[in-house]
């Protein structure tokens, strides 16, 4: 598996679907993860389902509960609301997160990405010191005081590739598959899809 996407209840759909539609298209491997807000109580297959912030039913390819590290090249975190607050308080993927970090991110095996509130999700777990990132314009207060934020489409920064909002949902995707299988992929998706504006995207984005 090359990327996983955690995906809680209350998500940004589009934010999630969009990167994994098109890290598909790429032929990159993702699964997505299903996770739930405090005091959930399925069980079985249930686990695998979680509602979006806009009530879309989505069934994932796994659960937090049964998610076991693998040979993951990027872990991607959606924002949306309430979603980003149910990531932040599930302990679990917090060790994932961390986990990562140390043993991929730090030897440059690996990158971390967040797009909209996502970001902040790994600022509270003191991921994005010392990095420069964008996010949501008005979470950025929530980055916290070591973190250098831009405000720019997507930011490209070592470890961390981070987008601003659901608009920018396609340049994001596209800046990860650049990342993970080069520039001549994402190109060719770009324009599968008539994402006409990707040349104009990539000045938009900032590399740091």
């Amino acid at each position: 598996m090359d990327v996983s996407v955690f995906m809680a209840d209350g998500l940004e759909e589009c934010e999630a679907l969009l990167v994994v539609d098109l890290l598909r298209r790429s032929e990159i491997s993702v699964q997505t993860v299903a996770v739930h807000g405090p005091g959930w109580k399925g069980e079985n297959d249930d686990r695998k389902q979680i509602f979006s912030s806009h009530h879309i039913q989505i069934t994932c390819d796994t659960s937090i509960e049964d998610y076991e590290p693998g040979e993951e090249k990027a872990l991607v975190i959606p924002g949306g609301l309430p979603g980003v607050e149910y990531l932040k308080a599930n302990e679990k993927l917090g060790h994932i997160l961390r986990d990562f970090q140390k043993n991929k991110v730090e030897k440059e095996e690996g990158f971390l990405a967040a797009i909209c509130a996502g970001p902040t999700v790994l600022a509270d777990l003191g991921l994005l010191e010392g990095k420069a990132v964008t996010v949501y314009p008005s979470r950025k207060e929530d980055l916290g005081q070591n973190v250098h934020y831009i405000n720019e489409d997507v930011v490209l920064a070592p470890g961390v590739i981070t987008g601003k909002a659901l608009g920018l949902a396609i340049p994001f995707a596209l800046v990860l598959i650049s990342t993970l299988k080069g520039k001549e992929t994402a190109d060719r998706v770009a324009q599968e899809i008539y994402y006409t504006s990707w040349s104009q995207a990539q000045k938009k984005s900032s590399t740091a």
